[in-house]
């Protein structure tokens, strides 16, 4: 399939169409999590100084479990580390087990390392960083155009393309230059909430966040992404906003993580229908307290 396309298509109205419906696909529906709560002192002899705790996930299949694809061998200090910590002996169980997939920061996996099996290295992805930047280059010429189309700044150059374009680049030098400024740009938050105690941190820019591929919470702040996840955060569309060039302004305001969630954005913009690319509110709110799920029902 090829795309030969020179413009996005308007209505009579001169609006755009929005793909997205706008309809909770989780609307009604129970969902599982595992609600862990740890005191910081649980973790660290030095909870006052050591603010930021790194956390990311694992998952394993028994090996004779032969009916899905598997991620070729890492080497044991990948692939075993309560081995690496008990030194030679490996544990039996663990042996048992092959590693499939690794979760840190959101979209690490499905949107810049594609989810293959070669790049599921958890938090030792550090060698991913030139096909990182190879990827946001990728995904520039997609996100770029259609944000340029509806009037808002895009931090990747695209040219003034008037309709995305599918490319790829064969090595990260090709595609820095395109990608620079979404790379280093900082990203502005929406307002000071993140920050109760008014400390001087700074902002975080996209480099910063997903090498190593650890979900880094920030203990001073309210944990909201990037400085942590937040059961609230729509972590999809704050990853769209990294092509939102953040040092430009709309309608008075500076442009941050949660310009793409502001329905008066949408209901400006020439694109129907006029709502945000997601649901607003839950179906039953948060519980103010541990385990922050609202109860099933």
């Amino acid at each position: 399939m090829t795309w030969n396309g020179d413009r996005f298509a308007k209505d009579a109205d001169g609006n755009y169409r929005f793909v997205y419906s706008g309809k909770d696909a989780q609307a009604g529906r129970n969902i599982n999590t595992i609600a862990l709560e740890i005191p910081l002192a649980y973790i660290t002899r030095s909870p006052e100084k050591e603010r930021i705790v790194s956390t990311w996930g694992e998952s394993w299949v028994l090996k004779a479990a032969n009916k899905i694809e598997t991620s070729p061998g890492h080497p044991p200090w990948l692939e075993k580390p309560l081995a690496a910590v008990r030194g030679a002996r490996q544990d039996e169980e663990l042996q048992r087990y092959k590693l499939v997939d690794t979760d840190g920061q959101p979209f690490a996996d499905a949107a810049l390392s594609e989810r293959e099996d070669s790049r599921q290295l958890g938090a030792n992805n550090f060698w991913l960083a030139p096909t990182f930047i190879k990827r946001l280059a990728h995904l520039g010429w997609g996100f770029g155009p259609s944000i340029s189309a509806l009037g808002l700044p895009s931090s990747f150059d695209h040219d003034d393309s008037p309709v995305s374009v599918h490319r790829t680049y064969p090595s990260a030098i090709a595609a820095f230059p395109r990608a620079r400024k979404t790379i280093f740009q900082e990203l502005n938050m929406p307002d000071d909430s993140w920050n109760p105690k008014g400390l001087n941190i700074p902002l975080r820019r996209p480099f910063e966040i997903f090498v190593p591929n650890v979900c880094a919470i920030d203990m001073d702040t309210t944990g909201t992404w990037p400085f942590g996840r937040r059961l609230e955060d729509q972590v999809a569309t704050r990853f769209l906003a990294l092509f939102l060039d953040h040092g430009a302004e709309l309608n008075g305001k500076k442009i941050n993580v949660e310009t793409l969630n502001d329905p008066a954005l949408w209901e400006s913009a020439p694109i129907v229908p006029k709502t945000p690319p997601n649901p607003i509110a839950n179906d039953k709110e948060f519980l103010p307290e541990f385990p922050y799920l609202a109860e099933p029902w």
